[in-house]
């Protein structure tokens, strides 16, 4: 770790990172003390502890809020050495897929280091660790706090105590336009309502800022799958790829760019895998920014949406803020002995960061 995570007081932050952080619930400048950051607007303390920054929800859906947050920690409990080992294969597969997403990021946009990216629903924060290797100032908010102490196990220079905040990401605590990327991934299909998060996304960028969108999508296997076996967890709201689409224009946002990716490329169907690696080799290939084959295979096979696009409209403006309920920083049991055992984690996150400074121009998924 390249900073002290055990801070408690807020009055140790750096100044700049208080500076960007505003009342989750009015968005006024907060004032560091000893018993956390303070909102004279508000009259509320969100306090700081282990370099993770509390603040909170709309207090009118705490009870689905908690349902959540307990589905989360008993998908974390005590982790055996199998689910151990079956994270560990997810994080081969998918940490290069991110590495390819922010080559794809770099493609699209302008790039220079110092960047400022925000992670919207960033669980443990592994993919923001890779956008700080990147070279970007990366800040990152999820409302299990949980997950975000087991991330200190992917701590970073850019990536220090105050830029980890346990909130609602629908209620992002920054000023308007004080981001330049917003980074979405697999996050969008657990809000209901999608215009309403991509609102916010709009807010907090920059103009001409950019927004990196990944998600699940329906389609007719998964249609049809669900049919059978239907979703064992709680709040999960996939869209078909339209929709996901319309939601993104509608916030203010022009598409440049918008493929189809298969996390898992290989299976019994050749024809199938064939499709699906063919669309995943494409992702990077900026001569084809239409690909009517990769639509159709996207409609009718499990997969995922990768879309980039710059906020276009300033007017665009998310819903009002409502009542912030603070979370309780005691709901955090993670243990520094509990992030040891995900170091294995950690190295071949390190392993696979090394293909952030070679060409992208390898594919991906086969």
């Amino acid at each position: 770790m390249t900073e002290n995570t055990s801070q408690t007081s807020a009055e140790q932050l750096p100044a700049d990172r208080v500076t960007m952080l505003r009342c989750q619930q009015t968005l006024a400048p907060l004032i560091a003390r000893e018993d956390g950051l303070y909102s004279e607007a508000a009259k509320l303390v969100y306090p700081v502890e282990d370099g993770l920054v509390f603040m909170g929800y709309d207090e009118r859906q705490h009870d689905l809020v908690q349902l959540l947050m307990e589905e989360e920690r008993d998908w974390q409990a005590d982790p055996g050495p199998e689910q151990l080992e079956r994270d560990l294969r997810f994080l081969q597969h998918s940490a290069r897929f991110a590495v390819q997403t922010i080559h794809l990021l770099r493609r699209a946009t302008s790039f220079q280091p110092g960047l400022k990216a925000l992670e919207l629903g960033a669980g443990s924060g592994w993919v923001s660790w890779l956008l700080a290797q990147a070279g970007y100032d990366t800040w990152l908010c999820d409302f299990e706090p949980n997950s975000l102490s087991l991330g200190w196990i992917y701590a970073h220079s850019r990536l220090g105590p105050g830029k980890r905040i346990a909130c609602d990401a629908r209620l992002a605590p920054f000023a308007d336009e004080s981001f330049d990327v917003v980074l979405c991934k697999e996050f969008a299909h657990h809000i209901k309502d999608k215009r309403s998060l991509l609102a916010e996304s709009n807010r907090v960028l920059k103009p001409g800022g950019t927004l990196v969108l990944v998600d699940p999508t329906k389609s007719l296997w998964s249609a049809v799958h669900h049919l059978r076996h239907p979703d064992p967890f709680l709040g999960h709201e996939i869209a078909w790829p339209a929709g996901y689409v319309r939601a993104v224009k509608s916030a203010g946002f022009r598409i440049i760019r918008q493929r189809a990716y298969y996390p898992q490329p290989d299976g019994r169907r050749a024809a199938a895998t064939w499709v699906k690696k063919r669309s995943n080799r494409a992702l990077l290939n900026t001569e084809r920014p239409r690909d009517w084959f990769g639509w159709v295979a996207q409609h009718l096979l499990l997969g995922s949406l990768v879309l980039v696009a710059t906020k276009e409209h300033a007017d665009v403006k998310p819903p009002p803020r409502p009542t912030i309920r603070i979370i309780d920083p005691s709901q955090v049991r993670v243990s520094p002995s509990d992030r040891q055992r995900y170091r294995p984690h950690r190295e071949l996150l390190e392993s696979v960061a090394r293909d952030l400074d070679n060409s992208p121009a390898d594919s991906i998924g086969g």
